[in-house]
C-alpha cells in the first residue's frame, strides 16, 4: 500500500511539473507573440506606405537608380509643403538613399517611367527628419525618367 501511494505521489509531482511547464511555454509564446505583434507595428509607424495610381512602362526602378521626377508634398492639413511643380525643376533622386524627407525615395522602388504613385510617410517617421512639424507627409509623384 506504501509503495503504491509513493507511485501515486510520483506520477502527481511529475504530471504537475508537465502541467507547469507547458503552461509557462504557453505564457512565453503568447509574450513571444505580444511581443512580435508590438515590434511588427513599431516598424510599419516608419515605412512608407505607397499606392499606384498610373503604372507606367519599361524597367521597374531599383535601389541605386537615379530618378528624375516631379512631386507635390502636401502636410495632413492638404497644406503644399514643397513642390517641384510649381517651381517647374524635377527633382533627380537616387532611389533608396534616403537623401529626402522622410525617406520617400524609397518608396520609388518598383515604379515604372511614366508612373504616378501617392507615397505616404508617417508622421513618426517625418519626426525623425528634424522638421519642425509632427505630420504625415504625402507626396504625389510622377516618374519621368531613369538614369542607370
Amino acid at each position: 500500500m506504501r509503495e503504491q501511494n509513493r507511485q501515486i505521489l510520483v506520477l502527481l509531482t511529475i504530471s504537475t511539473a508537465i502541467v507547469a511547464v507547458l503552461f509557462i511555454g504557453s505564457l512565453q509564446k503568447q509574450n513571444i507573440q505580444r511581443y512580435n505583434a508590438a515590434a511588427r507595428e513599431a516598424i510599419l509607424q516608419f515605412l512608407p506606405q505607397t499606392t499606384d495610381v498610373t503604372i507606367g512602362s519599361g524597367v521597374a526602378l531599383r535601389r541605386g537608380n537615379r530618378a528624375l521626377v516631379h512631386y507635390t508634398a502636401r502636410l495632413e492639413n492638404n497644406t503644399v509643403f514643397d513642390s517641384t511643380r510649381q517651381r517647374g525643376q524635377p527633382l533627380e533622386v537616387v532611389v533608396g538613399s534616403n537623401a529626402v524627407v522622410g525617406g520617400w525615395d524609397s518608396g520609388l522602388a518598383g515604379m515604372r517611367i511614366g508612373g504616378k504613385r501617392t507615397i505616404t510617410i508617417p508622421a513618426a517617421r517625418v519626426k525623425t527628419s528634424g522638421l519642425p512639424f509632427s505630420s504625415a507627409l504625402t507626396i504625389e509623384v510622377d516618374l519621368l525618367a531613369v538614369k542607370q
